[in-house]
């Protein structure tokens, strides 16, 4: 090795190590982002720009009652979750996250594999990722919370019903009692 070779070497020494310390940086970023992903208790998917379901995390296979392998690679549309009357809905929905436009969230009936209905909360974003476009959602199940709520809606109906009744007594005991004196 000449002199200018070791030179360059000993130079590009610091820029060698520098880069390998960013590339375990960005390892151990990837794998603490993975971790997230997959211990999140919300179903998370990713879709691309064509519809077809790339990614899906544990809470994701639970919820809806599908393996990895039967989701991964199908189109978001023919896993059979969605009720057929609701599909329009959500390709013009997702047609326009494509165009970049925000949408709210949104409660969302479908079906788990084993055919039982749910409800969830659906958040959609769409992300820029190493020159890819992909969508993903964030799905939490409300069902059992829907479920409570309207038990509450009926108790307080039935409460209101019986105080309802309750006045119109203490009115006829009131006047009962103004007839005796």
């Amino acid at each position: 090795m000449s002199k200018m070779e070791k030179g360059l070497h000993n130079a590009s020494s610091p820029l060698m190590i520098e880069h390998e310390q960013t590339e375990g940086q960005v390892g151990e970023t990837e794998a603490l982002y993975r971790n997230m992903v997959e211990l999140s208790p919300d179903s998370i998917l990713t879709v691309n720009t064509k519809g077809v379901i790339t990614s899906c995390n544990t809470a994701a296979t639970r919820l809806l009652g599908y393996s990895r392998d039967e989701m991964v690679g199908k189109h978001f549309t023919k896993l059979g979750t969605l009720r057929l009357r609701d599909v329009p809905k959500y390709l013009k929905l997702f047609r326009s996250v494509l165009r970049g436009e925000v949408t709210e969230p949104l409660e969302v009936p479908f079906y788990r594999k084993d055919g039982a209905s749910r409800l969830v909360d659906v958040r959609i974003s769409l992300l820029k990722v190493g020159g890819k476009t992909i969508i993903q959602t964030t799905a939490r199940d409300i069902t059992e919370r829907k479920r409570m709520e309207q038990e509450i809606r009926d108790k307080n109906k039935q409460l209101d019903m019986q105080n309802e009744e309750l006045r119109a007594a203490n009115e006829e005991l009131r006047a009962a009692n103004e007839e005796l004196r």
